[in-house]
């Protein structure tokens, strides 16, 4: 199987276009590539999140609370990203461990400008997996209201 895939890559780089340079527009990208091992590829997961919860009075950004998607990840160690709506996380998988988060400021009606740190973690092949929320109020604001934590269980398929 290894050496049908060393033969199309090389049908692909020698095999291909003429000797002359393509014309090509090299973009900076905001994101680094991270090159899943051999053998490993691109796999896909659902995750489907439960209820998200937090203490009564708590307004909260939060952008999971019962919805399923899809997580793109890498089948080995690499890359991995899910989007509920808006709401791109993105990280990745490390000996099976899967960290992948979002940071989103929002202003509130207390009049100050709030961070939060939305993450969904945990090991993949457990099929239950760990969204958290926190948040705060940006530095050396004062009158802010009191920050809120939440939770949710997450299943992974």
């Amino acid at each position: 199987m290894r050496l049908l895939h060393v033969a199309a890559l090389a049908l692909l780089v020698f095999g291909c276009g003429s000797r002359r340079a393509p014309n090509v527009v090299v973009t900076p990208a905001q994101t680094s590539v991270v090159v899943a091992p051999a053998g490993g590829g691109s796999c896909q997961s659902t995750l489907a999140v439960g209820p998200v919860r937090t203490r009564p009075g708590c307004t909260i950004d939060e952008r999971v609370s019962g919805q399923t998607t899809a997580l793109s990840h890498a089948c080995g160690d690499g890359p991995a990203a899910a989007s509920f709506a808006d709401a791109r996380f993105e990280g990745g998988v490390t000996n099976g461990q899967l960290d992948i988060a979002i940071e989103t400021a929002f202003d509130f009606s207390d009049g100050c400008r709030w961070r939060t740190k939305q993450r969904i973690q945990g090991t993949l092949a457990s099929g239950q997996l760990a969204y958290t929320y926190e948040e705060q109020p940006d530095p050396g604001q004062r009158g802010c209201a009191q920050g809120c934590l939440a939770n949710a269980e997450v299943q992974v398929y």
